[in-house]
């Protein structure tokens, strides 16, 4: 199975390093600029213990709020199997979508039967736009790991290749092991064992990931590949 941050991700040669990284910072930047957006739509999470409050330093999970047809019509595009549509209908549904969905992440907290209820082709099936919800999904998880680390994505990459922990769920789990996790972090890569990550940064990062999967429910539903 094709890990979360794959799936999300353009696939890498030898002949598009480079515009790997510059989609690896578009990202980044998108993210943090979404996170400091006025006019995010701010969620709020089931309490958390005493101890995990001392932790959360007023961090929330938001859900932008701007319009973007065009991640909308790339969900919808990118969703397709053996369904009879086209990018003009991709169009016309993104169109149908965005004035209440608004861009995938919205589209990712959506149920399938409200997005059903908005779209004027009453022939699409449950099961497509599920399709389309489980996109959005593998799309949004980045974007909210990069909140989570404040946009911090070489420690994105050592959170995936090497403690396995590139979805907030995952992250939680080292709530209770931040000292762990930091080892792991910077264990044999002399560049990284000279990164200023401290373990009040990592224990941050999981409590930061423990609001979030209280948050949305879904992110409960993804892991990273072992």
């Amino acid at each position: 199975e094709e890990s979360i941050l794959e799936a999300a991700m353009p696939s890498t040669t030898d002949n598009d390093v480079d515009n790997e990284l510059s989609e690896r910072e578009r990202r980044a930047r998108a993210a943090m600029a979404r996170f400091g957006n006025k006019g995010e739509i701010v969620t709020t999470s089931s309490p958390l213990t005493a101890q995990e409050d001392a932790f959360i330093d007023d961090w929330k999970l938001v859900t932008p709020s701007e319009d973007d047809i065009d991640e909308l019509i790339e969900c919808i595009t990118e969703a397709k199997e053996s369904d009879n549509y086209d990018d003009k209908d991709a169009k016309a549904w993104a169109a149908d979508l965005v004035d209440n969905v608004r861009n995938w992440r919205g589209l990712a907290n959506a149920d399938s039967d409200v997005v059903l209820a908005q779209l004027n082709n009453q022939n699409i099936q449950a099961e497509t736009v599920e399709r389309w919800i489980e996109v959005a999904q593998q799309r949004s998880i980045e974007e909210i790991m990069l909140e989570i680390l404040d946009g911090d994505q070489d420690a994105l990459d050592c959170l995936m290749d090497k403690a396995h922990s590139s979805t907030p769920k995952d992250l939680s789990f080292w709530y209770a092991s931040p000292g762990m996790l930091l080892e792991t972090l910077t264990k044999g890569d002399d560049e990284v064992k000279s990164c200023t990550w401290t373990e009040s940064d990592v224990k941050r990062w999981a409590s930061r990931a423990k609001i979030a999967v209280n948050t949305l429910p879904w992110l409960d539903l993804y892991l990273t590949p072992v």
